[in-house]
């Protein structure tokens, strides 16, 4: 079987002859871009015992009241100009949930998620183990490929990830409390 098309003209490149050269010219663009590192990123949370805004999350519990605001901060070492991608978890023993909330962005790449612990989808009262998957840099997409074409699968870095626990404390019974 000929690998030439029998409608091919001669001295003209088959179509898989260009996807070839596609290709191999991505690959040769991507391996000569030199991408930063990307930033790492700190993680603050704030519930009833507030802490000063940026303090970093230091592996105590935080205590949150149901009709409390829950704060939790994503700050990156230095500015972020191009995308950032955070996917939110709550794990609480062997569960693990994807946590839908929106983050506010700040021009400088930080993050924040304000909100009554009562108003964020899925969270209950309990103990909680947050967790912060971020991938930011100047364009994590065009990073992942130029790694995976120049270095292959082995030198994928996965996303950031950063934890805190969480205990929301459950809602007050209220037909229990005296007038």
């Amino acid at each position: 079987m000929a690998l030439v098309s029998q409608h091919a003209v001669p001295g003209e490149l088959p179509a898989w002859g260009f996807a070839l050269l596609f290709a191999s010219l991505i690959t040769l663009v991507l391996s000569t871009i030199e991408l930063p590192p990307p930033p790492s990123y700190q993680l603050s949370v704030r519930g009833d015992a507030t802490f000063p805004d940026g303090q970093p999350y230091t592996n105590q519990p935080i205590h949150v009241s149901w009709s409390s605001a829950l704060q939790v901060v994503l700050r990156p070492e230095h500015d972020v100009k191009g995308p950032v991608e955070v996917r939110a978890y709550l794990v609480q023993g062997p569960h693990r949930l994807l946590w839908p909330v929106r983050f506010e962005r700040a021009p400088s790449g930080t993050m924040r998620l304000r909100k009554r612990a009562q108003d964020l989808p899925r969270l209950s009262p309990g103990d909680w183990e947050l967790r912060f998957h971020i991938d930011a840099g100047a364009s994590s997409l065009v990073r992942r490929l130029a790694t995976l074409l120049t270095r292959g699968p082995s030198a994928m870095q996965p996303p950031q990830e950063l934890r805190a626990q969480v205990h929301v404390g459950a809602p007050q019974d209220l037909d229990s409390v005296d007038p």
